[in-house]
C-alpha cells in the first residue's frame, strides 16, 4: 500500500481515537459530577485548579510574540487591563463590610470596566486586518453594560459559566489549526457534552438540595449560583458547573497540551520570548518553574486548609480568566 494511500487511514484512526477519548471525558465528568457532585468538585478543584493555570501559564507564553510591531497596542492594553482588573478584583473582594446596595454599584462598576476592556480588544484586533472595522462591538457592549447594572448578581453567574467555555474554544482552534479533519468530530463531542448537561438537568433539576450547611458546603453553591437560582436544586447548580469546570480542566491539562506540541512544559526555551534574548529566557524559566512552585503550595494549602485555599484561589483566578481573553481574541 501507498503512502498516499496509509495516510487516510491514519488520519481516521487518529479522529476516531480523539472522539472515543472525548466521549468517554464527558461521559465520565457527567457521571461523577451527577452522583457526587459535592466531593467531587472539592477533589477537581483540589487536584487540577493549580495545574491547569500552570499549563494556561505555559500556552500563552508559547504564544505571545518576541516583538508586538504593529500589535503593541493589542498586547499593551490586553495584558494591562489584564493586571489592572485583576488587581481591582482583588481589592473588592476584600470583606469590606459593605452594604448590599455598595456591593452592588463596585461590582457593576468593575463589569462595566471589564465590557469596556473587551469592547477595545475586539475593536483593536478588528483594525489589524483589512476591513474589518468591528465598530459594532461597540453598540454591543452598551446594551452588556446596561445589563450589568441591571442585573449585577445575573451577570457574574454568567461569567462564571462562561469561563469553561473559553477553553473549550482555545481547544477548537487548536483542531483547526492541527487537525482540521478532526473538527466534525469535536463538534459532534460538543453537541454529546450539551446533551449530558440536559441530562443532568432532567436527572437533577427537581431533587432535593445539597444537605449541610457548612462553609466548604454554601460557597461551593453560591458559586454555582444559588444565590441567584433560589428554586433550582443546588445539587444540580453544583453538579453542573463541576461538570463544566472538569471539561476546562480536561481541556487545558490534557488536550490543549497534547495538541500545542508543549507537553512537556518544562521546556522553555522554545517559547518566542525566550529565543528573544538571554535575559528573557531567565524571565520565561523562571515563570515556568515558579508557576510550578505555586501549584506545589497551593496542594499544600488545600491539605491545611482547604476552605480557605478555595476561597483565596478563586479570587486571584480571575487573573487567568482575564488572560484567556486577551489570548482567545488575539486568534480571531
Amino acid at each position: 500500500m501507498s503512502l498516499a494511500a496509509e495516510k487516510p487511514i491514519e488520519s481516521r484512526t487518529s479522529a476516531a481515537l480523539f472522539t472515543l477519548a472525548a466521549l468517554l471525558v464527558i461521559g465520565a465528568s457527567a457521571a461523577l459530577s451527577g452522583w457526587f457532585p459535592l466531593t467531587f468538585s472539592i477533589v477537581a478543584v483540589i487536584l487540577f485548579a493549580g495545574p491547569h493555570n500552570w499549563m494556561e501559564l505555559r500556552y500563552f507564553l508559547g504564544r505571545l510574540p518576541a516583538r508586538w510591531g504593529s500589535r503593541r497596542w493589542f498586547y499593551t492594553i490586553g495584558l494591562g487591563g489584564t493586571l489592572l482588573l485583576s488587581a481591582m478584583f482583588i481589592l473588592i473582594s476584600v470583606p469590606w463590610q459593605w452594604q448590599t446596595s455598595t456591593w452592588t454599584i463596585v461590582m457593576s462598576s468593575w463589569n462595566t470596566l471589564f465590557l469596556l476592556w473587551v469592547a477595545l480588544l475586539i475593536w483593536l484586533r478588528g483594525q489589524e486586518k483589512p476591513g474589518d472595522d468591528r465598530f459594532w462591538v461597540w453598540p454591543v457592549a452598551c446594551l452588556l453594560i446596561a445589563g450589568a447594572w441591571a442585573m449585577p448578581m445575573w451577570w457574574d453567574i454568567v461569567l462564571v459559566y462562561l469561563h469553561p467555555v473559553i477553553a473549550l474554544c482555545f481547544l477548537q482552534r487548536e483542531i483547526r489549526r492541527r487537525h482540521p479533519g478532526w473538527l466534525p468530530c469535536y463538534y459532534a463531542a460538543g453537541a454529546f457534552a450539551v446533551g449530558m448537561l440536559g441530562l443532568l438537568w432532567w436527572r437533577l433539576g427537581d431533587s432535593p438540595s445539597l444537605p449541610g450547611n457548612d462553609a466548604m458546603t454554601q460557597r461551593i453553591a453560591w458559586v454555582a449560583g444559588s444565590g441567584v437560582f433560589e428554586t433550582v436544586s443546588t445539587r444540580f447548580l453544583v453538579a453542573a458547573h463541576t461538570y463544566m469546570e472538569m471539561l476546562h480542566y480536561a481541556a487545558w491539562v490534557v488536550a490543549i497540551p497534547l495538541l500545542a506540541r508543549n507537553a512537556r512544559s518544562w521546556k522553555t526555551d522554545d517559547a518566542p520570548l525566550a529565543k528573544k534574548s538571554p535575559g528573557w529566557r531567565r524571565v520565561v524559566r523562571l515563570l515556568v518553574f515558579g508557576g510550578a512552585a505555586v501549584v506545589v503550595v497551593l496542594w499544600a494549602c488545600f491539605a491545611v486548609d482547604p476552605v480557605l485555599t478555595r476561597n483565596v484561589y478563586f479570587t486571584f483566578a480571575i487573573a487567568h480568566v482575564l488572560a484567556e481573553f486577551t489570548f482567545l481574541i488575539g486568534t480571531v
